[in-house]
């Protein structure tokens, strides 16, 4: 069994195959950095489609070469709110 693993971090998202077994990278271990915004010194953000844009991009080259996996898993380092409007569209930064 196959997973494609995705762990979102603060301005780097990792991912790769994982044989789920021998818990090891079947391919790759891709990395994708991405910028924060510092709206205020003591404040950090980003809008929510940087984000979602980086982590599609490092999940398209973990799995090159791949035709299927049987789950995905998700890791995120900190919990990141995303009000959503009644278009299901984020309606801030995160």
């Amino acid at each position: 069994m196959r997973v494609l693993a995705l762990d979102v971090g603060v301005s780097l998202v990792k991912a790769a195959v994982l044989d789920v077994q021998s818990a090891a990278p079947t391919g790759p271990v891709v990395g994708v950095t991405y910028d924060l915004d510092h709206p205020t010194p003591e404040a950090a953000e980003v809008p929510p489609e940087r984000l979602w844009s980086v982590v599609t991009a490092a999940a398209r080259q973990a799995m090159r070469g791949v035709d299927t996996v049987d789950g995905i898993g998700l890791s995120c380092l900190a919990p990141g709110l995303v009000l959503l409007g009644a278009r299901d569209q984020p309606l801030a930064p995160i």
